[in-house]
């Protein structure tokens, strides 16, 4: 069995079902100007129909390139967590290799209204 099926198997005992995980997912990358398709081994979506705004989790393969800057290339997804895939190693131990500060929109207008 390859890394991504591993992964694919432990997203569905999750309950990311049926149209819920998305192999091979095309999404445009809204980040850029013009038009820019990516595509992404696997998505994990909160419902249907997927989108980046129920996007959960991006599984992407590491093929020559790795890291921050692979796994930001991907962003427009939408998903908050991704997956780094080795080929060659299944790791038990994730690392965190890029963390994104998030606002929250409660603590602006609490700022704001005093």
């Amino acid at each position: 069995m390859n890394v991504l099926n591993t992964v694919r198997n432990e997203l569905n005992q999750l309950g990311y079902l049926d149209d819920l995980l998305q192999e091979d997912y095309v999404f445009d990358d809204a980040s850029t100007s013009g038009i820019r398709e990516l595509n992404i081994p696997l998505a994990a979506f909160a419902q249907w129909p997927p989108s980046y705004r129920n996007a959960c989790i991006g599984v992407l393969t590491a093929n020559g390139q790795s890291g921050p800057q692979h796994v930001s290339g991907y962003r427009a997804l939408g998903a908050p967590m991704f997956f780094e895939a080795f080929h060659d190693v299944i790791s038990a131990s994730p690392k965190i290799i890029m963390q994104m500060n998030i606002f929250c929109v409660k603590l602006i207008i609490d700022f704001f209204m005093g």
